[in-house]
């Protein structure tokens, strides 16, 4: 019956019923646009399977951040963590020229491309759309992402199993990653190809971070074994890094952390949180504002209908019944 009532009242003055709702949407709109753009970069997990038990390992040494590791470490990571039962690792994104499969030599163009390892995407548990993920012992070949399949091999399944160019070595397009699967790198840009890590000097020629124990160019992740807690998980990585060479004295200090799509323990993030903050403290206000006017025009409108509630208490109608 009120619902009815109050439906009716709306009805019988539409220009305060048009005032009302617009006010309440634009500051409701406003502060639902700044939740989603911080839920969209805080909360966003990486797309594979059973996101909330993959972890990035991460740390500290002599007060430098600890943010990638050499294979050497990887390696160790990788034999000695009892919490873990997948431990996988991902360069930054590189940039490379390639040809595409049948372009000419004079048509090369700038690749992003990721060298991981190949266990990557069965760790993850990312099945490619086309073809096969990595296999243990794989060298020339790739796995392109969605976005690349789409757009430069035209969305061809035919494509897949066809080779390419890349820095003069050629690669098997041997899968097609899933739509949604972006990686894991940081930063969260997609690259155009996955490259297996053993293909290091022929992608990117000059560089042997995988012979030398001090190059620091593997970003590690792993999965979380069932039961094993982010706290156990950490401190058998702080053990771990105790075992490592001192820096000025100093041991590593490592600990794992949930892996979302965008690192949430940066500084950088900590820069956003802050500007996030003032934004909902500013929409907020914007909100209180917009209600504040609200009630004004509930105000200007009841005394308009003061000879009504005259009347409603006259016919023996209660305090309560009137503010329903």
């Amino acid at each position: 019956m009120y619902l009815r009532y109050a439906v009716r009242m709306l009805v019988k003055s539409p220009g305060f019923a048009a005032v009302a709702v617009v006010t309440l949407a634009l500051a409701i709109g406003i502060n639902t646009v700044v939740f989603t753009i911080y839920q969209s970069v805080a909360m966003k997990p990486i797309a594979a399977r059973s996101p909330e038990q993959l972890v990035r390992i991460e740390g500290s040494q002599d007060g430098r951040p600890l943010d990638a590791f050499s294979h050497a470490q990887f390696t160790q990571i990788r034999e000695r963590m009892g919490s873990f039962n997948a431990v996988l690792a991902t360069s930054r994104q590189e940039t490379a020229a390639g040809r595409l499969p049948g372009a000419k030599a004079s048509d090369a163009e700038v690749l992003h491309v990721r060298l991981v390892s190949s266990n990557y995407f069965e760790a993850l548990g990312v099945t490619p759309v086309i073809g096969r993920a990595f296999l243990e012992n794989d060298r020339a070949v790739a796995i392109a992402s969605h976005d690349f399949w789409r757009r430069k091999l035209h969305g061809d399944r035919s494509l897949a199993a066809q080779a390419m160019w890349v820095q003069g070595a050629a690669l098997d397009i041997v899968g097609v990653a899933p739509e949604r699967f972006a990686g894991t790198g940081l930063p969260p840009e997609m690259p155009d190809l996955w490259i297996p890590l053993s293909m290091e000097s022929e992608i990117l020629p000059g560089t042997t971070a995988l012979a030398r124990e001090n190059a620091a160019q593997w970003q590690v992740l792993a999965r979380r074994r069932p039961g094993a807690s982010l706290a156990q998980a950490s401190a058998e990585l702080e053990v771990l890094g105790r075992t490592w060479p001192l820096v000025n004295g100093l041991a590593a200090h490592l600990a794992a952390h949930e892996a979302t799509f965008f690192e949430t323990h940066s500084g950088g993030f900590a820069t956003f949180q802050t500007v996030c903050g003032i934004l909902g403290v500013a929409v907020g206000l914007i909100l209180l504002i917009g209600s504040i006017n609200l009630v004004n025009l509930l105000f200007a409108r009841h005394a308009g209908r003061e000879r009504e509630f005259a009347v409603r208490l006259a016919l023996g109608a209660g305090r309560f019944h009137l503010v329903r």
